[in-house]
């Protein structure tokens, strides 16, 4: 496996000292070769994911300054990882800035055969900055344009799938959006778009020496047919494709993201009333992670055994089986703990306290809300306060606790806007006050 492979897997994975040493190689064995500096973008993510945002910056600050005087190639690459960056760290104007520039520079690399990797990269951070944006039209326009430069480069299969996965994405974000929003897409768009990437992946695979790259966009593109599936009620066909995803990701080496495609088994198989087959499947890859756990690669393998771990505890809640939620759940609170994963951690508690307070257990379902609550605070994560807020509530007004509900005060105005939206017969604020109770 090349550096800059192993660097991304790493990345990927989560094992950030690792994909920064790996990414380290990369580069130096680009400057010696005086090639494009691919593997930047890799070193500045993972450097900004273990909270070194300042070293993040400067890197690319001298990069982007000694990138000057370089050719298009190490300009693109440059100026790939500080888009991503702007990304990564939420700076969104930035990051709509550079990629203007960056799209110049990858209209330019479709002469060159050697940089089309290049060229797929910057192009696919077009649709990207767009999504972010929630422009979802602009990213379907990103997402063509990088389908036509593909096709113009007839040799680079690779690049053509890419953008078909690029256009299921979209697709998939556009589904959700309300009339008058933008242009909507249906789960069938986004089925066919998948299918499609999947098909160029593998023709690719038949034809040509069967690159990571390749194996890897597979994997993706079939993840995405399941899920698809899974919308359009195809439940087994969905559990067919989750199952084909998870056998790619694991020979790739992807533990993360096999996950994300045993997680659409799970919810295939409960709605099938097969659930035993899913957990089964997750019990088959949980020993498979253990057994393969070495103190290299710990952080990944943790972050991936809470991922299925919570996946899990999800089953079992589902099928009102709150004592194998609370375990499952509890123990992927205790590994997100471990790798410092506090969001991880917060939702983990959550689940467990939801599934505690089904058990009866009163007492400790408050305890670990509350343990939720504070996290959630700590990280600022508003969605998972309100979450804990929630349950905590409702927690101690089951006890007999009102006083003590950290709601209360906010009930109590809602009830008082309420009493005075009434006696003003204001119907839009009684009827926001309702939805505040």
């Amino acid at each position: 496996m090349e550096a800059y492979e192993e660097a991304e897997l790493h990345l990927d994975n989560g094992d950030l000292e690792l994909a920064v040493a790996a990414a380290d190689r990369s580069l130096a064995a680009a400057q010696a070769d005086e090639q494009p500096l691919l593997a930047l973008r890799v070193l500045v993510l993972a450097k900004q994911a273990l909270g070194d945002g300042a070293a993040a910056d400067n890197s690319v600050k001298e990069a982007l300054d000694s990138s000057r005087s370089k050719d298009i190639p190490h300009r693109a690459a440059t100026q790939l990882a500080a888009v991503e960056l702007c990304l990564a760290e939420g700076h969104l104007n930035d990051a709509v800035d550079l990629a203007k520039e960056l799209r110049s520079l990858a209209v330019d690399l479709s002469s060159n055969g050697s940089t089309r990797q290049l060229q797929s990269l910057a192009m696919a951070t077009q649709v990207k900055v767009q999504m972010a944006r929630g422009s979802l039209d602009e990213a379907m326009r990103a997402s063509m344009e990088m389908l036509a430069a593909a096709q113009k480069n007839s040799g680079d299969k690779g690049a053509e799938a890419g953008a078909w996965l690029c256009i299921a994405d979209v697709h998939a974000e556009r589904e959700s959006l309300q009339t008058g929003a933008g242009t909507s897409s249906t789960p069938e768009e986004t089925l066919q778009a998948a299918e499609r990437a999947a098909e160029i992946y593998r023709e690719a695979l038949n034809r040509e020496t069967a690159t990571a790259r390749l194996q890897k966009g597979l994997a993706f593109a079939v993840t995405r047919v399941g899920r698809a599936r899974l919308r359009l009620g195809r439940h087994r066909l969905a559990a067919s494709a989750s199952a084909e995803a998870v056998m790619l990701f694991r020979k790739l080496g992807m533990t993360f993201r096999l996950t994300d495609a045993l997680d659409i088994e799970l919810e295939a198989r409960r709605s099938l009333m097969e659930p035993m087959i899913g957990l089964q499947a997750a019990n088959r890859e949980l020993q498979q992670l253990r057994q393969t756990k070495s103190a290299a690669n710990s952080r990944g393998a943790a972050k991936a055994e809470a991922a299925i771990l919570e996946a899990v505890a999800r089953t079992h809640a589902a099928l009102a089986e709150p004592l194998g939620a609370v375990r499952n759940a509890l123990l992927a609170a205790e590994l997100r703990h471990e790798i410092n994963d506090s969001l991880g951690e917060t939702a983990a508690l959550i689940v467990a306290a939801d599934q505690q307070k089904s058990l009866g257990d009163m007492a400790e379902a408050t305890e670990t809300a509350e343990r939720a609550l504070a996290l959630s605070r700590q990280t600022g994560n508003s969605r998972h306060e309100e979450q804990a807020l929630d349950l905590v509530s409702k927690l101690f007004a089951e006890r007999g606790l009102n006083e003590k509900a950290p709601q209360r005060p906010m009930a109590l105005q809602a009830l008082e806007a309420l009493v005075a939206a009434v006696k003003e017969r204001d119907e839009a604020a009684a009827k926001a006050a309702e939805e505040k109770l």
